[in-house]
């Protein structure tokens, strides 16, 4: 076997696990849906569950995912959470922690002003000179917003190695529901399908397609104007929609899956670098909250076979993996083997998930 293929093979290995936590009271914890003025509130007592020493005085929640990491020279962890301010909080929880204190790194903008560490805070990294963490052979734990690391940062260590040996999300990815973003996106999308042909179940009155639309019309002006009506008619829809996964529609959850699932495996990317394998934690509890509220001390009831964002993407995924799938299926013939090769690690991974406590 040559080295790309060695390389691809360990990328192969790639494994998800969740690791839910819960308060004092038994209820699963987590970031996402939480009200922002609430949020550094959410991530301090995350960090802090995270972070504490187990029974006894053993290993706690993050000692244990950092114990498991093989390779020394990648006994790292990444932490992911939902933006910087959340990364100042968790950092600084962490930092307070006996085990933790002076491990820990928080990431800042490349326009924040760095500080050093002290004993009251974590040592900060702008975003700009991510590639010399690996360096800094104290640093145990880096913080970070998600959004803040998912492209255009290699983390390496001195054997070319993804630096980090695991990465924990403490925030499901989730954009701003006032992004303006987020609608410029879907109505560009809508209309790249729109003009293909390609038909949405989504219950839209009018025209389903372009072709249909122009059929219709009595000449090209007209079908012109109706295509203005319709592109002015969906703009309005989505600036108009409450972009809250749980109130999603099927059809726009499978997209929303969609985005997510590039945001998570380009994160993951910074794990996997130079043909090793990745380990990944989901620690919010909204990332399969049915599965957390079983998981739950105590708690006898069965977790639900699909639930939340982790299940929607190995649904999403699963069609493209189907030997026996219907080529009809798929909006371009070709679709199945790209899908497979740029996702066929995250599938099996998702395929392969399993849960600790």
């Amino acid at each position: 076997m040559d080295l790309a293929s060695r390389a691809l093979e360990a990328v192969r290995r790639t494994t998800f696990t969740t690791r839910f936590l819960y308060d004092d009271d038994g209820r699963p914890m987590s970031l996402s849906g939480v009200p922002p003025k609430d949020r550094p509130a959410a991530a301090r007592q995350m960090a802090a569950r995270l972070g504490r020493p187990g029974r006894g005085g053993g290993a706690g929640p993050l000692a244990q995912e950092l114990n498991r990491i093989e390779d020394e020279r990648r006994r790292r962890a990444l932490l992911l959470v939902g933006s910087y301010r959340e990364a100042d909080v968790v950092a600084e929880t962490l930092h307070g922690i006996e085990r933790r204190h002076g491990r820990v790194r928080v990431l800042i903008a490349d326009d924040a002003e760095p500080g050093p560490g002290s004993e009251e805070r974590a040592e900060t990294v702008r975003r700009g000179d991510l590639a010399m963490f690996a360096e800094d052979e104290d640093a145990e734990v880096l913080v970070a917003p998600l959004m803040a690391i998912e492209r255009g940062h290699n983390i390496l260590n001195a054997q070319r190695n993804a630096a980090f040996g695991v990465a924990l999300f403490l925030a499901r990815p989730h954009p701003r529901p006032d992004d303006l973003s987020l609608a410029v996106f879907a109505v560009n999308d809508w209309v790249s399908r729109f003009i293909r042909d390609l038909r949405r179940v989504d219950g839209r009155t009018g025209p389903a397609t372009f072709g249909e639309l122009v059929a219709k019309a009595g000449d090209l002006d007209q079908a012109g104007l109706e295509f203005r009506h319709q592109a002015r008619k969906e703009w309005r829809r989505l600036l108009s929609r409450r972009y809250i996964y749980s109130h999603l529609e099927d059809w726009e959850r499978r997209s929303f899956a969609w985005d997510q699932l590039v945001t998570i495996w380009q994160v993951i990317g910074r794990l996997v670098r130079g043909g090793v394998p990745a380990r990944v934690v989901f620690v919010d509890a909204k990332f399969a909250p049915g599965t957390a509220a079983a998981l739950r001390p105590g708690e006898t009831v069965t977790a639900p076979a699909r639930d939340g964002l982790l299940a929607d993407l190995h649904k999403i995924l699963a069609p493209y993996f189907d030997d026996h799938a219907d080529p009809a299926w798929f909006d371009d013939p070709a679709d199945p083997a790209l899908v497979r090769m740029l996702y066929a690690p995250m599938y099996q991974a998702l395929s392969g998930l399993t849960h600790r406590t």
